[in-house]
């Protein structure tokens, strides 16, 4: 539980999120807002960009003291075939500080997280894109796809492993990827 957090609505949002209901992220107006993890972790780049202006408000609220976030841990809720998803939660340390913030169309919103992060600093500049794991292990993937009651995965990418699952799914299956070069590691 994610106990830190002072405002309800927005733990509970967050919760929501974690445990991969998607509807907790979208409003109607947002239905539309769905990016690829790479459009994402540009979008992070940007608002955390301490040399440069700040365009959103996840700065603020991180207080980072000019120290640029890490991200250690990404989560997809949501992914479809094209890697979009209807949002992304990255897991970030700063310092001594940890937190989960989630993508909306409005910006970046976060939650302290007094849980652990995986130890491993994702490199974001190396890694596969779920999108082209999706394209170029399709025999694969696509059962995944097929399993799904929304007809989207779940994603989630720590110490340099992609752990991909149908979303809703009645079948507890599971995929493991090297997250740098895309070689299936486990079909569970």
């Amino acid at each position: 539980m994610i106990s830190a957090c002072t405002d309800t609505d927005k733990q509970s949002k967050t919760e929501d999120i974690l445990a991969g209901d998607s509807k907790a992220v979208m409003s109607a107006d947002e239905k539309s807002y769905r990016i690829d993890l790479n459009e994402a972790l540009l979008k992070f780049r940007l608002s955390t960009d301490t040399k440069g202006e700040r365009n959103d408000e996840i700065t603020d609220y991180l207080e980072t003291g000019g120290i640029t976030p890490a991200i250690f841990q990404i989560i997809g809720v949501g992914v479809d075939r094209e890697g979009k998803a209807d949002t992304w939660i990255l897991g970030i340390r700063y310092g001594e500080n940890e937190s989960l913030i989630y993508s909306e169309i409005t910006g970046w919103k976060g939650d302290i997280w007094p849980g652990s992060l995986p130890d491993e600093e994702i490199n974001i500049d190396t890694i596969i894109m779920p999108a082209e794991i999706f394209s170029n292990s399709k025999e694969i993937t696509d059962n995944l796809f097929e399993k799904s009651t929304t007809g989207k995965t779940s994603v989630m990418l720590g110490e340099g492993v992609y752990y991909i699952s149908p979303e809703y799914s009645e079948v507890t299956e599971e995929i493991e990827f090297n997250a740098y070069t895309g070689e299936v590691i486990q079909e569970i």
